[in-house]
């Protein structure tokens, strides 16, 4: 039997005024829903454990108390009868949430629930909602839960990629959760495989204000940390809100730890009734015992492959010449590399190896997250370069490159307010220019300011000062195109008529200087 260490974490986030998040951990939850933050840590033998997240929904009317409801009514039991049981539960706590929904004159409150029960060297998670549940194996991460939400439903019909889901709007609209009544539609709660468990295994149990902030391979990256389950609880927590925090996020890790006392062998083989003689008949039961350890060895190296279990794979595979065993262990320590480099940040020598390994295991997805954080990266040097354009007042750029970054981060708002202090800056150079009588530029900043605070006004005043000034350096002609442009700003009219007269009254000498262009000798 394994020992588990486990912890959770909840926190209010940046944005939110309470928390709706609640845990179940072993039998601890939040019985106090006014409690925002909260850090817990548990430690006990791996038999019949039950650890549990839950999102409430209601905002104002009380999505706290539905998630109060749905994890007071938890309790750990036996692998074997985690199934059955927690569908019983999910349809218990659905009612009783329906119930209380019915006693506030039909106000809808709900909940999601992510539950992971541990027992002996078994574990299985299950879902209802978009809370996650995650299997850390190997140092490579996958998730094992599935999202009930509409986003979810457009990459199974091959609409969006699961990368893509991440910035769609639908990600939030659920299509299964708890608080939803009979007759509208029966819930069903999705149940994983049962896992196999090693000492070293780690599950994560989390509610999407950690996966709204965070990708898999950020979540991956600290949860690959050596440290106490409590630790990597609370750096994955604090790690959403430093994101943004925009909801509540509540972090639960289980780590496996010390290896059982291993289990009674199994025979390598069965006696088999051969009426052999002799020497011969000694020869023909040593093959066939040979034969008979082999393929077992063989399909238990293909069970730890399909487990997830591949360093132990390739350490049984290894030892086998059976079949393309030695084909599977080439494949194996290639993986195994490509998740090593992937764990030291060499996310493009790990892409080409996930690459070349094709279909094999989960190469295919660990293959995207690699190709995710190498695009990550590169649109962080791009958002650096971006901060250092805002650093030094090149707005402008900093702009350009923050609307290219769209989603990445706060860029957008990053975006806004580089087009705010953009504009102030102009604005405060247009003054400067007018208070030193320079109308000309102060009348074209103002112009391309459009409406930001009093810009139009403003230049429509420099603009006639402007031409008031080329009135009286005689250039007639050009002060008569702005009066008229200004329309019936001030005396414009007026001002355009009297430069036509000054215009026509001016000597041909005149005239044909005005016609004609400078030259470097004039000048």
């Amino acid at each position: 039997m394994f020992n588990l260490d486990a912890a959770v974490c909840t926190d209010v986030g940046k944005v939110r005024n309470n928390n709706e998040d609640n845990y179940y951990l072993c039998g601890k939850y939040k019985a106090d829903t006014s409690q925002n933050n909260a850090l817990l840590a548990d430690q006990r033998a791996a038999a019949g454990a039950l650890y549990s997240v839950c999102d409430g929904m209601g905002g104002a009317e009380k999505g706290e108390l539905a998630s109060l409801i749905a994890v007071q009514s938890l309790q750990g039991c036996i692998i074997s009868e985690f199934q059955s049981k927690m569908t019983q539960k999910i349809m218990q706590i659905n009612l009783d949430i329906c119930n209380e929904i019915q006693k506030n004159g039909g106000v809808r409150i709900g909940s999601t629930l992510a539950a992971l029960c541990v027992d002996n060297n078994r574990a299985m998670a299950c879902n209802l909602g978009d809370s996650r549940v995650y299997y850390l194996h190997a140092g490579a991460l996958r998730q094992i839960s599935v999202d009930h939400n509409e986003a979810q439903s457009m990459v199974n019909m091959g609409l969006v990629s699961k990368e893509q889901a991440r910035h769609q709007k639908e990600k939030h609209r659920l299509t299964q959760h708890l608080g939803i009544f009979p007759d509208e539609m029966i819930i069903e709660p999705y149940f994983s495989e049962e896992i196999n468990l090693e000492a070293g295994d780690k599950f994560l149990l989390c509610s999407d204000g950690l996966t709204d902030m965070l990708d898999d391979l950020e979540i991956q990256q600290i949860l690959q940390k050596d440290l106490p389950a409590e630790q990597l609880a609370k750096a994955l927590t604090d790690a959403a809100v430093a994101a943004g925090g925009k909801d509540n996020c509540t972090v639960l890790v289980v780590t496996v730890k010390d290896a059982a006392t291993a289990s009674a062998k199994l025979p390598i083989t069965k006696r088999v009734p051969l009426i052999v003689g002799g020497v011969a008949g000694g020869i023909v039961l040593v093959c066939v015992a040979l034969w008979g350890s082999r393929v077992q060895s063989y399909n238990k190296g293909l069970a730890y492959i399909e487990s997830g279990s591949y360093q132990q794979a390739l350490n049984t595979l290894s030892k086998v010449n059976y079949k393309d065993s030695t084909a599977l262990c080439e494949d194996l320590r290639t993986y195994l590399q490509a998740i090593e480099l992937q764990s030291s940040a060499d996310y493009e020598g790990a892409a080409a190896l996930f690459e070349n390994l094709g279909d094999f295991a989960d190469s295919s997805s660990q293959l995207q997250l690699c190709l995710q954080a190498i695009s990550t990266a590169d649109k962080q040097s791009q958002y650096d370069t971006a901060v250092g354009y805002m650093e030094s007042a090149d707005y402008a750029n900093a702009r350009k490159i923050f609307l290219s970054l769209r989603d990445y981060q706060d860029s957008a708002t990053k975006a806004d307010l580089c087009t705010h202090l953009q504009q102030e800056a102009q604005y405060n150079d247009a003054v400067k220019a007018e208070k030193k009588s320079d109308y000309e530029a102060a009348y074209r900043i103002y112009a391309e300011l459009g409406d930001y605070l009093d810009s139009t006004a403003r230049a429509e005043e420099c603009r006639y000062q402007y031409a008031v000034q080329l009135m009286e350096q005689g250039e007639y002609k050009t002060a008569r195109i702005h009066f008229l442009s200004l329309g019936t700003y001030e005396d414009s009219k007026d001002k355009a008529a009297e430069c036509e007269e000054l215009v026509n009254q001016a000597t041909p000498e005149t005239a044909q200087k005005e016609a004609s262009p400078k030259t470097k000798s004039d000048e």
